[in-house]
């Protein structure tokens, strides 16, 4: 059954963590064909060159894993891809759009990380309102917020007393969930499915990470639509930190998680404690990592708080310690969306836009990471006129139609590699 958004078409989706519809296909062809937006190609980078050309190309370990995928595998390995931006995916609207594509095509690994206090109806699973029982960190909030643990999410939530307790929405497929944990946190938490109690965990250790079976399928009954089932999270002591947890599924298929700082650039993600950032990046184990930042990097060079080329070595910094930690990931980035500015009348591309879109193709080339030039795949730095009607009223974030639209163009642009 299909509904009214924006003037387009939505398609009904089933499966409880995307609350929000997809627009459908034929419903983002016409809008493609308004903003005469020509999609772009992923552009596959050179990690490692020989005599006789390039021998390890920049996306070859995700390319390999989803190959087999591709022809309908039944057997394979969980394909991780974690996708860190700003504000653009913190609603996981375009986030969304690439995963339920990708799980599509690949198979379903499961909704994949999500950070601690993402709420459902955001692209996350928080179901109860945060009390006083937890504090919440965030690495954007600046002041004593930077230079803290948090993992690579950006979030933290720590108990304040003994009995807090966080819900999360669970979907029936799920098969297991991952916690990731701070080291600071003194004790165990007992976790619950409903009226189920799956055990008491504790992380310390040499793993940041707890991973939690779920009961069979069989063994649950679910509950379809909003309501869904709940896994309670109870912590046993007060300063037990959670950074995030994963929702996944065993077997063949791809996770496609992501995380967006509202106002987050490439300095920000440098601005997390690097010990923790590193120890569960490499927990996790990303196969692929995309980065989506540059927009508010422009921002920040057009108020002269810093420059190209200081915004230049942010990015090296951060795919340089991102490849310390999971040395074996394949690495892409993405230029900066379209952002529009007023001039009475008339709309243009803010400044700077499009100095670091091509600083980013750089460091791409530079550091053998793949690059997707989002404004060449919208239509160039003109076009903003014509996505004026699909953007916010900052005309920085796009609408839920353009959101899909941005995800469906980039997984169109992945497909011209295979």
């Amino acid at each position: 059954m299909a509904v009214g958004l924006f003037g387009l078409s939505l398609e009904a989706v089933a499966r409880p963590y995307y609350p929000a519809p997809f627009v459908q296909d034929d419903a983002l062809d016409a809008l493609q064909r308004r903003v005469r937006a020509p999609g772009a190609a992923v552009e596959d980078g050179c990690r490692k060159k020989g005599e006789g050309g390039c021998q390890t190309g920049a996306l070859d370990r995700i390319r390999k894993k989803l190959a087999p995928l591709g022809n309908g595998a039944a057997k394979g390995d969980t394909a991780r891809v974690l996708h860190l931006g700003d504000s653009h995916v913190a609603a996981d609207f375009i986030t969304a759009r690439i995963r339920r594509d990708f799980q599509r095509r690949y198979g379903d690994g499961g909704r994949g990380f999500v950070h601690p206090a993402q709420r459902w109806g955001y692209g996350g699973r928080l179901v109860n309102k945060r009390d006083a029982h937890w504090r919440r960190h965030r690495v954007v909030d600046g002041g004593k917020s930077v230079g803290r643990p948090y993992g690579f999410s950006g979030n933290s939530l720590t108990a304040r007393r003994r009995g807090a307790s966080l819900s999360y929405r669970v979907r029936p497929d799920d098969e297991v969930v991952r916690l990731f944990f701070g080291r600071r946190g003194p004790g165990p938490v007992t976790v619950w499915l409903d009226k189920t109690k799956l055990g008491r965990f504790s992380a310390k250790g040499a793993s940041p990470v707890v991973e939690i079976p779920l009961p069979a399928r069989k063994a649950r009954r679910f509950k379809r639509g909003p309501s869904g089932n709940t896994l309670r999270i109870q912590a046993h002591d007060k300063g037990v930190v959670l950074y995030g947890l994963s929702f996944e599924r065993r077997g063949p298929g791809i996770q496609y998680s992501s995380i967006g700082p509202v106002g987050a650039d490439a300095k920000v993600y440098l601005q997390m404690e690097p010990k923790s950032f590193a120890r569960h990046l490499r927990a996790y184990d990303p196969d692929l990592v995309v980065y989506m930042v540059g927009g508010n990097d422009a921002l920040k060079i057009r108020k002269r708080w810093t420059t190209l080329a200081r915004v230049r070595r942010d990015h090296e910094r951060l795919l340089g310690q991102v490849r310390a930690a999971v040395p074996d990931a394949d690495c892409l980035l993405w230029a900066p969306m379209l952002a529009g500015r007023r001039q009475g009348k008339a709309v243009t591309t803010k400044r700077f836009l499009t100095e670091v879109r091509s600083m980013q193709r750089e460091v791409a080339n530079a550091q053998g990471c793949a690059f997707w030039d989002t404004m060449d795949a919208m239509g160039g730095p003109k076009s903003i006129r014509r996505w004026v009607p699909h953007l916010a009223k900052d005309l920085i974030h796009p609408r839920k139609s353009a959101a899909d639209l941005l995800g469906r163009m980039f997984v169109r642009g992945w497909m011209k590699l295979e």
